[in-house]
């Protein structure tokens, strides 16, 4: 797999929309063609780790009922967001799903509140 260019196209996809981490972890296991999700897993942590080191935001879904936000947590820590990642992903047994966190945005698109 090759990270660096994987992350350079999230980035890049991050500065129009948001990230979910489902969609992380589909690039990853694609990048990667593998049968072992441990292995997806913890690539997939890998690159969410240099997602955040080159700015983006972790944070809550932006769906919310009727109007689309973005809140991102306190705690933008890449080694907490990575023991989250892993600790949810083995208690589900599989890779995220639509509803599972966190997203991610870049700066820009971190809104506190709907209008």
């Amino acid at each position: 797999m090759e990270k660096q260019k994987l992350v350079e196209e999230l980035l890049s996809c991050a500065e129009d929309d948001w990230l979910a981490l489902w969609m992380i972890a589909g690039d990853v296991d694609a990048e990667l063609d593998s049968d072992d999700p441990e292995q997806t897993r913890e690539a997939t942590i890998d690159v969410v780790r240099e997602l955040l080191k080159r700015g983006l935001r972790a944070g809550d879904s932006p769906v919310n009922g009727d109007c689309l936000h973005f809140s991102a947590w306190a705690n933008q820590d890449p080694d907490a967001i990575a023991a989250y990642i892993r600790r949810e992903w083995q208690q589900r047994g599989e890779p995220p799903g639509w509803d599972d966190a966190p997203w991610f945005a870049a700066p820009a698109f971190v809104l506190r509140g709907c209008n």
